[in-house]
C-alpha cells in the first residue's frame, strides 16, 4: 500500500506564475536525453543528474513540462525515474513546492482548478440517508463530497483520482474529513451514526495523521460513538496488518468502522473475518436485482451469515427497487440505503 508523508498533508502554496523548475534523475542518460531532444529554450543550468529552466508564465510551464512528457513517450519509458520542484529563484535550497514526481508535477498544471479545490476546500457534503430494516427509519447518513464553488465543479471520483495521483490525497482526505465533522456537528442530532468515508493510503502513520480528525471531533463537541469511518478504497486492500491498525485507532477512540464493497474485488468474506470492521457495505452490484439471481442470492446470505456470527451489521447498499429491500430485510440484513430510500441532498429528512 501506497505510504505519504507529512509534507503531502502541508497546506497547497499558489502556483507561481513565474520562477524555475529543476528535474532530476538519478541516471544521468535520461536528463542528456530530455535536454537534448527537448531543446529547452529557457535552459539555465545542467548537471549530470538534473537540469533547470525558466518559465516566465504558468502557459509557458505547462508548455514546456508537456514537452518533456513528450520526449519521455518518444524516447524513453513513461515512468522513468524523473522528478521535478518548482522554486522562486535559481539554486533555491527549500524549493516552492516539495520534490515531486515528474508525472505528479504535471498533473497538478495540467489540472489547477482541481488543485484550487483541494487547496481551498471548495466542497461541501451531501447525505443519503441509511435506514434500519428492522422497522425501515432513518438511523445514520453517509456523507458524499459535492462542489461547493459554481466556478470549480468536479466529479467526487474524479476529484479522489487526481489526488491520488499527484501525491494529495492525505491532504483532501483529512480536509474532507474535517468538513464532514463540522457539518455532522450543525445539522444531525445526537444518535445518528455519520458515516464518513476515508482513503487508508492517506495514513501512514495512524496515531500521528488522524490527530487533527481527533481533535475537531471534540472541537465541534460530536459524539465519537456517532461516527463510522468508512473505507472507500477496499478494491485495493493490500496491506491488511496497516488497515487493521487504522481500524483500531478509531476504536480506540469509541468510534466504528465500515468495510466498503463487501463481496466485490479484495473485499471478500475472508478479508471481512481478518478486519472485523462494525459494519459491512454490501456492494452495490450484488444488491442490483438481487431478487432474480439465485447466484447473488447464495452469496449474500452467506455473507449475512459470516457477518452475524462475528457480530458485524451488514448494509445494502444501491437499494433501488421494492424487491431488493424485501429481499435484504428478509435474509437478515440489518441496514439499507440507495435511491429508493432517499437521494443525497444537502440537508436531512
Amino acid at each position: 500500500m501506497m505510504r505519504v508523508s507529512c509534507s503531502q498533508c502541508q497546506p497547497l502554496q499558489d502556483f507561481l506564475q513565474q520562477g524555475y523548475v529543476t528535474v532530476l534523475s538519478k541516471y544521468p542518460e535520461i536528463i542528456n536525453i530530455i535536454v537534448s531532444e527537448a531543446k529547452l529554450q529557457q535552459l539555465t543550468k545542467q548537471q549530470s543528474t538534473s537540469f533547470t529552466f525558466q518559465f516566465i508564465s504558468f502557459q509557458q510551464l505547462y508548455s514546456t513540462l508537456e514537452l518533456i512528457q513528450h520526449v519521455l513517450e518518444e524516447k524513453l519509458d513513461i515512468d522513468a525515474d524523473l522528478y521535478a520542484s518548482i522554486h522562486e529563484k535559481p539554486g533555491e535550497e527549500n524549493p516552492f513546492y516539495h520534490l515531486l514526481s515528474f508525472r505528479e508535477l504535471l498533473e497538478r498544471v495540467k489540472n489547477p482548478s482541481l488543485v484550487e479545490v483541494i487547496k481551498n476546500s471548495y466542497f461541501t457534503n451531501h447525505i443519503q440517508p441509511i435506514i434500519s430494516l428492522n422497522d425501515e427509519r432513518v438511523i445514520a447518513y453517509e456523507f458524499l463530497l459535492r462542489s461547493s464553488h459554481e466556478q470549480y465543479p468536479f466529479k467526487p471520483f474524479e476529484l479522489f483520482s487526481f489526488a491520488q495521483k499527484t501525491g494529495l490525497q492525505a491532504l483532501l482526505d483529512a480536509n474532507a474529513r474535517k468538513q464532514a465533522i463540522q457539518y455532522s456537528a450543525e445539522n444531525l442530532s445526537n444518535g445518528k451514526l455519520r458515516f464518513i468515508n476515508f482513503l487508508p493510503s492517506s495514513i501512514y502513520n495512524p496515531r500521528h495523521c488522524l490527530k487533527s480528525t481527533f481533535e475537531n471531533i471534540e472541537k465541534y463537541k460530536v459524539n465519537p460513538a456517532d461516527l463510522v469511518f468508512e473505507v472507500v478504497e477496499t478494491e485495493k486492500i493490500k496491506d491488511i496488518t496497516h488497515l487493521q491498525s487504522i481500524f483500531q485507532a478509531y476504536k480506540k477512540e469509541g468510534m466504528k468502522v465500515a468495510l466498503d464493497d463487501v463481496g466485490a474485488g479484495y473485499a471478500t468474506v475472508e478479508v471481512l473475518k481478518e478486519l472485523l470492521p462494525d459494519y459491512a457495505k454490501i456492494d452495490r452490484a450484488m444488491i442490483s436485482y438481487c431478487d432474480q439471481s439465485e447466484e447473488k442470492q447464495v452469496e449474500l446470505q452467506r455473507i449475512v451469515e459470516v457477518a452475524k456470527e462475528f457480530n458485524i451489521q451488514t448494509l445494502a447498499e444501491g437499494i433501488e427497487r421494492k424487491e431488493e429491500l424485501e429481499f435484504c430485510k428478509a435474509i437478515g440484513m440489518d441496514l439499507a440505503q440507495g435511491y429508493y430510500i432517499g437521494k443525497p441532498g444537502p440537508k436531512p429528512l
